[in-house]
């Protein structure tokens, strides 16, 4: 029994029992839940870090693109103040050549007026001898006598205008000091100074010369100062601007499409415009059944090898087409870009465009281009014609500026006036048919076209019309 109970007591001992081993188990579970969170914990920071890391890259690199288009922006604007800069520079050296160049001619003009004034004076004198003696009446006196009268004062007061001008100049060169922009060729800021002293000096009466005194000098003759001297002087160069200075002007406010001139102008657009009016017309006439376009083709050497895409009149989609008149490469990027518009609306609303929002937006892009520096307007105008379920028949035109408008019949390109004149007094508001739209077109384009006929190698039309029964539109 001692045995039995002792071996008893040795069991609990040597075996662990069964509430030992799940608290063991338990208690790795625990260790192990807690290594869990704390990995969780680390793993959710490392996300939040992540996450924000990656806004971060997401802002900054947005940022980033804005400034880098800003530099852009910058060094396009950079440039362009460079070059006008240049053109500024290039003014003033013209001008200082013109000055020079006027300089010269008045000089000029000043020596052969007082050479001819020696030669007057005697022959005057000699010509009153003669009428003397054939007992005729004497020609009029220096007071008189309005020519003499002018010439004398010029000289007079020109020769002053020189003598201060060559002592002021050479006073400078002594000094050292530059006189290219402080000499004043004419003379004006020395008028008034000069006023006062003619005034000082002013006799109403000159003393006519005796016969021992004809051969004198009329150059000692005092000056005589009036209303024709003082008027005289006024007319001067700075104040009546020759026609080139004007240009020189202009010329500074049509060099970037984003400068407005003191009118209220932008040059660039202006001459786009006219590339325009010198490009084969494009006529559009909104009939009640229909739309005709026209237009005149130029290129018509039979040394041109045939093309497959049309030169003056395009189809954009199924119910949109377009005419162009000026440069042909801008207009085939615009074409794509009206293509890629129709075709972009079509994907995400899965019908056609209307016919006034592609037209508006290709306008937004056209405009786009006279906002921005180191970009030029597109040198194109189009006349769009079209089909929607919302306005019907349309016709649309555009220009280099972005404006656009819906017309019953317009006309762009050479002699587009005299077109639009004709148009206002043969078309018909409400009653022209479609054969009468032709009809027309044709008729305008044989008065103002320069061609003694016309030809189908000289005009392009295409006509669009739909069918409200099938559903469909036809362009041909």
């Amino acid at each position: 029994m001692e045995n039995t109970s002792g071996i008893s007591e040795k069991t609990p001992s040597s075996t662990p029992s069964i509430d030992e081993k799940d608290l063991v188990t338990s208690m790795r579970k625990l260790d192990l839940i807690k290594e869990l969170g704390e990995k969780q914990n680390q793993f959710q920071r490392l996300q939040n870090h992540l996450q924000q890391n990656t806004e971060l890259f997401t802002r900054e690199n947005q940022v980033l693109r804005e400034f880098r288009k800003e530099l852009d922006m910058l060094v396009q604007e950079r440039m362009s103040h460079i070059e006008e800069l240049r053109l500024i520079h290039a003014d003033i050296n013209i001008m200082e050549t013109t000055i020079k160049q006027a300089e010269e001619e008045r000089t000029r003009a000043l020596q052969d007026s007082k050479r001819l004034l020696k030669d007057y004076q005697p022959i005057k004198e000699q010509i009153n001898k003669l009428r003397d003696m054939l007992n005729l009446e004497r020609l009029p006196d220096h007071d008189e006598d309005e020519t003499t009268l002018v010439a004398i004062q010029l000289i007079s007061q020109q020769s002053g205008d020189h003598d201060l001008t060559s002592n002021r100049s050479s006073h400078l060169s002594s000094t050292g000091l530059d006189n290219t922009h402080e000499q004043i060729p004419l003379g004006v800021p020395y008028q008034h100074h000069q006023s006062q002293q003619m005034a000082n000096t002013t006799s109403t009466n000159i003393p006519m010369p005796n016969n021992n005194q004809q051969q004198a000098s009329t150059l000692n003759i005092p000056k005589v100062i009036g209303n024709i001297g003082s008027n005289l002087d006024r007319a001067t160069f700075r104040q009546q601007p020759p026609p080139m200075k004007i240009l020189i002007m202009a010329r500074r406010y049509d060099t970037r499409a984003t400068i407005f001139s003191p009118e209220g102008r932008l040059y660039q657009v202006e001459y786009a415009l006219e590339a325009i009016s010198h490009a084969g017309a494009s006529l559009g006439i909104l009939a009640e059944n229909g739309v005709v376009l026209a237009g005149e083709k130029r290129n018509i050497s039979p040394l041109l090898d045939d093309v497959k895409y049309s030169e003056k009149i395009y189809k954009v989609h199924d119910d949109l087409c377009c005419s162009v008149s000026g440069i042909t490469s801008d207009a085939n990027v615009l074409i794509n870009e009206l293509r890629l518009i129709g075709q972009r609306y079509l994907l995400t609303y899965q019908e056609p465009a209307p016919i006034e929002y592609i037209v508006s937006r290709l306008c937004n892009i056209k405009q786009a281009y006279t906002q921005f520096g180191g970009k030029r307007p597109f040198g194109v105008s189009f006349l769009y014609m079209g089909w929607d379920k919302h306005y019907g028949y349309q016709l649309y035109q555009s220009d280099p500026s972005g404006n656009y408008g819906g017309w019953k019949a317009t006309c762009v390109g050479h002699n587009s006036q005299t077109a639009i004149s004709i148009l206002k007094q043969e078309y018909k508001i409400g009653e022209t048919q479609l054969n009468d739209a032709l009809r027309l077109a044709i008729r305008v384009f044989s008065k103002t076209l320069d061609t003694t006929k016309l030809t189908p190698e000289k005009i392009e039309i295409a006509v669009l019309q739909h069918d409200d029964t099938t559903n469909q539109t036809t362009i041909r």
